[in-house]
């Protein structure tokens, strides 16, 4: 959930084209009442974080267009980050840099390989 924080905190104030980071809604669908309540745990605590548009609601199956014939009968959706690994990592490094840390990289003759 701290992850989860920082990254909608990042999308928020800084363009996601810079980081690669975007928040988009996740939706958990379930065929059987029990197999939703098989991650009913994960679904009361995103809930309880309050921090992303959570929404438990069987019309979400409608409303996401998905095929009826399929016999879903349950579901919930909330934000969560999606990050573009490469952006984000060449965004990070960047920011460590220009708070002053420098990088080095070195041969290790035990493994045969830079590190």
């Amino acid at each position: 959930m701290m992850s989860c924080r920082i990254f909608s905190r990042l999308s928020a104030i800084v363009n996601p084209l810079d980081h690669g980071i975007r928040m988009l809604l996740a939706n958990f669908f379930a065929q059987k009442i029990k197999e939703l309540s098989d991650q009913l745990s994960k679904m009361h605590e995103v809930a309880r974080a309050n921090l992303y548009t959570f929404r438990h609601d069987p019309h979400l199956i409608t409303e996401q267009a998905v095929n009826e014939d399929t016999g879903l009968v349950d579901t919930y959706q909330h934000l969560a980050p999606v990050i573009e690994t490469d952006a984000y990592m060449i965004w990070l490094r960047d920011l460590v840099v220009q708070k002053g840390a420098k990088f080095q990289t070195r041969y290790r003759l035990d493994i045969g390989r830079f590190v």
